[in-house]
């Protein structure tokens, strides 16, 4: 019982890190948005600067994306095919802007079942 008492709390510490670490790198966040049933999402950039790479971290459930658009402040956009799962607390990979780029913002699809009916927070890093 201590143990899986101990084992929740390490969990949540490395939860709360993830983007804290991310920070420390010199990540900076600059938008959020929600994952739910509906199976997409979107979300508005807040800093307005050119950046080379993003990275996509999520609170409070596991997120399965399928498909990740970037938008610009130019009005392009950049594609990515990121098909893979972050989980609960943790972040994508890096993702390459090819080329310093001014964000507008982000949508996204991802498949609804991987949060079991719940919500997750979904924040958008860049550097």
């Amino acid at each position: 019982m201590r143990l899986l008492y101990y084992s929740g709390l390490a969990a949540a510490a490395l939860a709360a890190a993830a983007p804290a670490l991310a920070q420390e790198r010199g990540w900076i966040m600059i938008g959020r948005g929600q994952a739910d049933g509906s199976g997409q999402g979107t979300l508005d950039a807040r800093q307005i600067e050119p950046f080379r790479e993003i990275m996509i971290c999520v609170q409070g459930g596991d997120v399965r994306f399928n498909q990740v658009g970037v938008r610009l402040r130019d009005g392009g956009s950049v594609d990515l095919r990121l098909r893979a799962t972050v989980d609960n607390g943790d972040c994508s990979r890096f993702i390459s802007l090819r080329g310093r780029r001014e964000v507008a913002g982000m949508n996204f699809t991802h498949d609804p079942a991987t949060l079991g009916g719940g919500t997750a927070r979904v924040e958008l890093f860049a550097r």
